[in-house]
């Protein structure tokens, strides 16, 4: 894929990550030397930052294949860039709980100078907050890039489809809409 988006080209002309602070917002990733180097840590549970690797039981595949097209050091686009894990458990069901840790997480980015905040959680309630919070981030030149989810519906949330937030879906190898993918008419 860095191929196929000609990522060379950006490189070349110093486009690396440098200097650019970017959270995954996900379960916990991990470091790998020489592989994914993350700079801390911040669990939206304990509301505990840290820069020492958190030793942890479980890992979160999904996040760490998205931290690492994002700065993987053979596979990431911004491979210079500063990358952050800010923790919500996307494995419990209370939405609530979700809403409450993902509002932690956009408040802690938009504290701690997070330049792209990557959010791969489907949010499928409308909540004020939620898009206030949107509107902030974007106030202050912070770009939400989200996942618009895959339960394969019209997904008609604000906060996903505000001026703020860059909802991405998937497409497949033909540029077709993805049959899990969710959508809106946009």
């Amino acid at each position: 894929y860095l191929k196929l988006l000609n990522v060379s080209s950006l490189w070349k002309q110093g486009f690396t990550g440098k200097n650019i602070n970017v959270a995954v917002v996900e379960d916990y990733v991990l470091s790998i030397p020489k592989k994914l180097s993350i700079k801390g840590w911040f669990d939206t549970t304990t509301n505990k930052y840290t820069t020492s690797q958190p030793t942890i039981s479980t890992l979160s595949d999904h996040g760490f294949s998205s931290a690492s097209l994002i700065a993987g050091t053979d596979t990431g686009i911004a491979p210079n860039c500063n990358l952050y894990n800010v923790i919500v458990n996307t494995g419990i069901s209370d939405l609530n709980k979700i809403l409450l840790s993902t509002k932690k997480a956009i408040k802690w980015c938009i504290a701690n100078d997070i330049d792209i905040i990557n959010m791969s959680l489907e949010i499928p309630v409308v909540d004020s907050e939620l898009i206030s919070l949107a509107k902030e981030e974007c106030e202050k030149n912070i770009v939400i890039v989200a996942s618009l989810g895959n339960s394969s519906k019209k997904n008609k949330n604000p906060f996903l489809f505000s001026d703020c937030v860059l909802g991405i879906g998937a497409i497949d190898k033909d540029k077709n809409l993805c049959n899990f993918s969710n959508y809106d008419d946009y």
